[in-house]
């Protein structure tokens, strides 16, 4: 039996206050994308909607149904005086 190669998708938000390319917006170069990693850039809360997320997921064989499962595995994580959650991007305070 094969071990599935991990598939790596970087998806990269811009908006009016986080501009695409400026320094702000580009990866730090510690989180180096390797030639083989697709780039996926949205401008929306939503990380599908006009964009080529789903396209790029379906062709590598995962599917949009990873972003449900990792919201569902989040929203009930917890740990003593520690608790987790999922928000929609638009409700992320990024100003922090």
């Amino acid at each position: 039996m094969s071990v599935p190669v991990p598939t790596v998708v970087w998806v990269q938000h811009s908006d009016a206050e986080l501009i695409e390319g400026s320094p702000e917006w580009e990866y730090v170069p510690e989180l180096a994308i390797a030639p083989d990693e697709p780039l996926v850039a949205k401008h929306f809360g939503d990380s599908f909607e006009d964009t080529t997320l789903e396209s790029v997921l379906a062709a590598r064989g995962v599917g949009s149904l990873v972003v449900a499962h990792t919201n569902l595995y989040w929203h009930y994580q917890e740990a003593p005086g520690r608790t987790a959650g999922t928000v929609t991007t638009a409700e992320v305070d990024f100003s922090r």
